[in-house]
This record gives structure tokens, sequence and C-alpha cells, in this order.
């Protein structure tokens, strides 16, 4: 269910804006008073949104499947809402950025593919073969191959392993997320302030 999530914020991400270029309506929006990055920050609220509803929708699914089930729910509920929510917000503001200047969202998830295999290639022991001078600046580039916002982490706190984070260790994690997600918004905000917006 990650990996659909992720789909889905990159998906709605980089539609949310592409769509609006294609057809024109842009146009239609922007001539009224309205800043570009608002027209941005409107549209990855919206995917954000869409997301906690995602997420919410899941974690509703498997709370009544456990009690069903008559079986114990050995998860912190505040981890398994928060840290999805970041990995999205991060994928999304990748897409966004991705999709201002490419315009394209089936090139944008094409590219966000092979960043998530690479990922997942960082992250396994056979990871250790790659030079550390291609290693280390990927590390800095892409923070989803450190633990900090993998899915395993937040996916393996139960209520015993989540005593072994003390709660700085959650701020700094997230803190990281969100400023990840932040930077590439930024830059698409400034990528975006310089695109034509009529139709090629």
């Amino acid at each position: 269910m990650g990996s659909l999530g992720s789909l889905l914020a990159v998906w709605a991400a980089a539609d949310s804006v592409a769509s609006e270029m294609k057809s024109g309506t842009i146009l239609a929006v922007m001539a009224r008073p309205l800043h570009r990055w608002q027209f941005l920050a409107g549209k990855y609220l919206g995917v954000l949104m869409l997301m906690l509803v995602y997420v919410l929708g899941v974690l509703g699914v498997t709370f009544l499947l456990n009690w069903l089930g008559r079986q114990p729910f050995h998860y912190s509920a505040w981890p398994l809402l928060v840290y999805p929510l970041v990995h999205y917000a991060v994928w999304a503001a990748i897409s966004m950025f991705l999709v201002t200047f490419l315009l394209n969202p089936v090139v944008v998830i094409g590219i966000i593919a092979v960043l998530a295999s690479l990922i997942r290639l960082l992250v396994t022991p056979a990871a250790s073969n790659i030079p550390a001078w291609i290693r280390l600046p990927l590390h800095l580039v892409l923070p989803l191959t450190t633990s900090v916002l993998s899915e395993d982490r937040f996916l393996k706190m139960t209520r015993e392993s989540l005593k072994r984070y003390p709660w700085t260790d959650h701020m700094t994690a997230l803190a990281y997320g969100v400023d990840y997600a932040l930077v590439c918004f930024l830059l698409a905000v400034v990528v975006f302030r310089y695109q034509s917006l009529s139709r090629d």
C-alpha cells in the first residue's frame, strides 16, 4: 500500500499541474490576482489532502480487519499516519518540481520510477559494492536512501520498538522529510515562475 500511495502522490501532483497547462485553463486561473506560487501551493495542498484521505482510509481498513479478526493491533497509530504523509509529501514535491519543466506526467512517473529503483538499490546490502564517490552524493541528494524516512522504519514501529526511539529522533526524521519536500516545492516555484503558460 505504501508503493501505491507513493504512485498516487506522484501522479496527482504531476497531473494537477500538467492538465491545467495542457488544457489552457491555467490562463483563466492566472487572469485573477493570483501569484504563480499560490497556484502551485494550492495544487500541492490539494495533493496532500488527497494523501491524508488515502492514509486514513488505509488505517481505517487495517483497524477494521484487525477488529473483525479479533487480532490485537500492536502499532502506535501516529507514526502510521505521520510518516507516510511526510513520505508522500516528499514524492509529491519531487513530482511537482519535475512536471513544472517537463509538462508530461508519464515522463515524470518514468523518472520517479528510476529514482525509486535507485533508492531500492541503495538500501540493499549490495550497495556496499558501489564506490563511495557515487554512493555518498546519492545519499545526500536522495534522503529516502537512508533509514530516516524508510517505509520499513514506520511499518515496523510496534509499541515495544517505539520505546527505543525518543521523540527527538522522530522530530528530526520528520523535520528532515518536511525540509526536503519544502526545498523541492520551492525549486518547483522557481522553475514555474519562468514557465510559459501558453499551450504548445
